[in-house]
């Protein structure tokens, strides 16, 4: 996909979600095809060919579900013939009770996120949106579970523009002077920025043009193209053309952004169910490794834990094993403030978050290490995302609230 194409896509994903849409986004590259449902302009969820066993081995593998239960929920849907088999899986397993309304949030933004950054990927796409009316069958079936776009388009961003994708992307801006339509802290939350992109947002006061801040000390180019890309691409800046300007001319949102040839009807049956292909035995013994060196690590035993960790890593190299088996290092080690041990706890997380951008612990040992940092603001930002992806976390839950609190008396 070039650049231009890229930008095309995200411009049409937004404005569906300005418009309010609903429907299906329907994105093929060759033999790929993922669809994007949108349900009066929120992203509710991403299908592609791929996503069923990925689905349906991960529910298992941890233990979510049975394959008893899942195979029961399949037979169900089968029956239903649900347009969005995927998504009705989840929503059924939340009104049948065997999945918790926490933990299938948190299934179903993964999936999505996952999904939706690995279109980016694509090298080239053809894009058309199947206008679709709610059906009342459909209205009642379950629980929704909404997605925060604007931080999904960003993580797309990064994945497909470095520095000078992103700057001829800004070309047509390059000698204008960009300032926020909302306060910093806000974009924080729908963006989940980064701390260098923050970095750029508290640049953006109308008193730098682009290029002026592509090439400020201190402010790093691929952060300053992703996070000025994106804003501007939702809508988020004003610009004026001179330094000073009373009058700052907003991006203009396009009415209609896809042609409509482009628009067609939804096929009942378009997507189809498929029972995922049952795991090795190394990922199963790995699974198990790790389920129960978790559950000793949240005991406070480190060294089993450790031990079990070990073992599950060396039967499968996942981002998730090493992670923990990194963190629990780093607890026996006291947490120390050598910069090479925050620099491989820091690359550890950053591989699981890579891998899944929902990953609850990933965002608890990112907080930690805003701590380390003294960066109270995105510690509390990383807590609060631990604790709302996994709510049993109390520990994350806590740290939160206590900076929460501590932001406020400083505050006061």
């Amino acid at each position: 996909m070039d650049h231009d194409e890229a930008t095309r896509v995200i411009r049409t994903i937004l404005g569906l979600q300005r418009r309010r849409a609903t429907g299906v986004l329907e994105v093929t590259c060759e033999s790929d095809r993922a669809q994007l449902l949108f349900a009066k302009g929120e992203l509710v969820f991403v299908e592609h060919k791929s996503l069923g066993r990925t689905l349906g081995a991960y529910v298992i593998e941890r233990g979510l579900l049975s394959r008893e239960q899942y195979e029961e929920l399949a037979a169900e849907l089968r029956s239903l013939e649900a347009l969005r088999p995927l998504l009705a899986f989840v929503e059924l397993g939340v009104t049948r009770g065997f999945i918790e309304p926490e933990f299938a949030h948190g299934l179903v933004q993964g999936q999505v996120e996952r999904n939706f950054v690995l279109m980016f990927g694509w090298p080239k796409l053809s894009v058309r949106f199947i206008a679709q009316k709610p059906r009342a069958s459909e209205k009642a079936r379950g629980p929704r579970f909404e997605c925060q776009l604007e931080a999904l388009v960003l993580q797309g961003i990064r994945r497909r523009f470095d520095a000078k994708s992103a700057r001829q992307a800004l070309q047509s801006r390059w000698g204008e002077f960009p300032m926020l339509v909302a306060p910093a802290s806000e974009m924080v939350r729908t963006f989940r920025l980064r701390p260098s992109e923050l970095t750029v947002l508290r640049q953006l006061d109308g008193k730098k043009s682009v290029a002026e801040l592509f090439n400020q000390p201190g402010l790093e180019r691929d952060s300053t193209g992703w996070a000025l890309l994106a804003l501007r691409l939702a809508g988020k800046l004003e610009w004026a053309a001179a330094l000073g300007s009373d009058h700052p001319n907003p991006d203009s949102s396009p009415s209609n952004p896809i042609p409509e040839e482009m628009v067609a009807r939804l096929k009942p049956g378009s997507v189809h169910l498929t029972l995922p292909t049952p795991p090795s035995m190394a990922e199963i013994e790995a699974a198990s490794a790790f389920r129960r060196g978790a559950a000793l690590y949240r005991k406070g035993q480190l060294q089993p834990a450790r031990d079990l960790l070990q073992k599950a890593t060396q039967r499968v190299n996942h981002p998730e094993y090493l992670l923990y088996g990194a963190w629990i290092d780093f607890e026996i080690a006291g947490r120390p403030d050598k910069v090479s041990s925050l620099q491989k706890l820091s690359d550890a997380a950053r591989r699981a978050l890579e891998h899944d951008a929902t990953m609850a612990f990933a965002y608890f040992v990112v907080g930690h290490l805003h701590l380390k940092q003294g960066d109270l603001v995105n510690a509390e930002l990383s807590f609060r995302r631990a604790a709302k992806l996994d709510p049993t976390d109390t520990e994350a839950l806590e740290a939160g609230e206590r900076l929460r609190t501590e932001r406020h008396q400083r505050r006061d």
